[in-house]
């Protein structure tokens, strides 16, 4: 597989639909590894980092892999923070993943002398990179260390709104229901849904501005550099795609709560929720995870991905634990 180095954030655009087509064939189809997330990451993140991505080619010149990498100092990492980036990998066809990962070692032994760390964060557990990268980079003379980085609870869902509720602890149900009931007698309760990609760029900053109102550690969370126009960008190129949705729960004009997900490829992304403290009692973030529940199932979607993290309320809803791990991997002497 030749390589080419892409270290020109100018040429990034050119290979969209390559990425794109590659994608669909690999064995992680993630949102969080198309094209534009990555572009997005890029031109509100990449201030303290090198581009340097790999891209891996065959004979004819047809794209098969790529290592979206950063640089910074003496370390490699995917392009990619903890703060926004639920999944990170390689992208490349499963056939091909051994022949990828060995030319990905040779280019890095071969080009960076002076690495003192590669470290991938976020690998999901059903991936072969942790596997097959893994043994071959002990191969290499790399010392290897995966750790578990964080729960990542999924909903499998089933083919009728009936059959999700029976699946439903009996209690969790009776639960839901009470809940939906006290909520719905608010006067005034609307909800909104937006995927317009003019409406969505207007809207996102009352999500925002919700978010940040709701901890002191959600308005730290708006204060780092370029956390609110990565949003703003990354709802806007996904709309184009229809890919992003921004639901907005009102009691009258009061915007009350929201909840922005992602829908790619047959699954849900519950990306981000945001509910004033004044109507904690109410739960309107259940309301809304349960209204997108039903609406997946009644588009014949297959999973809903409730994200990072173990909160209890997501298994109120039936979820089931999946992982994401780190590897980081250490050149020999």
């Amino acid at each position: 597989m030749p390589i080419t180095k892409l270290s020109d954030p100018g040429d990034f655009e050119k290979i969209n639909r390559a990425w794109s087509l590659l994608l669909r064939k690999s064995e992680i189809d993630s949102v969080f590894l198309t094209h534009e997330w990555f572009y997005a990451w890029w031109n509100c993140f990449s201030a303290d980092y090198h581009l340097e991505m790999l891209l891996f080619t065959d004979q004819k010149g047809t794209l098969k892999g790529i290592a979206p990498f950063k640089i910074k100092g003496d370390q490699i990492s995917f392009i990619a923070n903890h703060e926004v980036t639920d999944y990170c990998d390689f992208i490349a066809e499963k056939e091909n993943k051994e022949t990828f990962f060995r030319e990905i070692l040779s280019y890095i032994k071969k080009n960076h002398s002076r690495l003192k760390k590669i470290d991938l964060i976020n690998i999901p557990s059903k991936s072969d990179t942790l596997s097959i990268l893994s043994s071959l980079a002990r191969e290499y003379g790399f010392s290897v260390s995966k750790e578990l980085s964080e729960v990542v609870p999924i909903l499998i869902l089933p083919d009728s709104i009936d059959s999700y509720l029976f699946e439903l602890k009996r209690k969790n149900r009776h639960e839901l229901r009470r809940k939906i009931k006290r909520i719905e007698k608010l006067p005034g309760l609307s909800l909104r849904r937006i995927k317009d990609s003019e409406e969505i760029k207007k809207y996102i900053k009352s999500f925002i501005r919700l978010h940040e109102l709701s901890h002191e550690e959600k308005n730290i969370f708006w204060q780092k550099r370029n956390m609110c126009s990565f949003f703003e960008n990354i709802v806007r190129l996904f709309s184009l795609n229809e890919w992003s949705e921004l639901l907005l729960l009102y009691q009258n004009e009061q915007l009350i709560a929201g909840l922005l997900t992602f829908d790619y490829h047959n699954t849900i992304y519950l990306y981000n929720t945001a509910y004033s403290p004044d109507y904690a009692w109410y739960s309107p973030g259940i309301y809304l995870f349960y209204d997108v529940i039903i609406s997946a199932i009644r588009d014949k979607k297959k999973k809903v991905d409730f994200l990072r993290g173990q909160e209890n309320y997501k298994f109120f809803f039936q979820a089931k634990e999946s992982t994401i791990h780190n590897l980081v991997l250490i050149p020999g002497e």
